[in-house]
């Protein structure tokens, strides 16, 4: 229980040092790169995947909500939850098949952010 405490006290410290000592540019462009190597990420592993996915939801999207990038964070915050939970990311069409609810699988257009 400390440890998860102690995980999310250092997640925040992390997130406030970089928006109040480093270049708010330079962390914008960070949090963009981040985005776009989850909407590139479908050559790694599985596990490199995931690890990727937790990274960017600990640290990278509550950094983008922080700077103002509403839709970048919220899209990285889809494609990371689809990837750490699959299942539960899919709602059935009309067939009755399983399709992604989210994410940029959802409307056909690949990278294509939701607005």
């Amino acid at each position: 229980m400390a440890r998860c405490a102690t995980h999310a006290l250092l997640r925040s410290a992390l997130r406030e040092w970089c928006i109040a000592f480093n270049d708010i540019v330079a962390n914008v462009v960070e949090v963009v790169a981040r985005w776009d190597a989850l909407q590139h990420m479908d050559a790694l592993p599985l596990w490199e995947r995931q690890q990727l996915a937790v990274e960017s939801l600990q640290v990278w999207a509550p950094l983008g909500h922080a700077l103002g990038l509403g839709a970048i964070s919220s899209n990285m915050e889809d494609i990371c939850f689809q990837v750490r939970s699959p299942a539960a990311c899919l709602r059935p069409n009309a067939d009755g098949a399983k399709q992604p609810k989210y994410g940029r699988h959802a409307d056909g257009a690949r990278g294509r952010m939701r607005g």
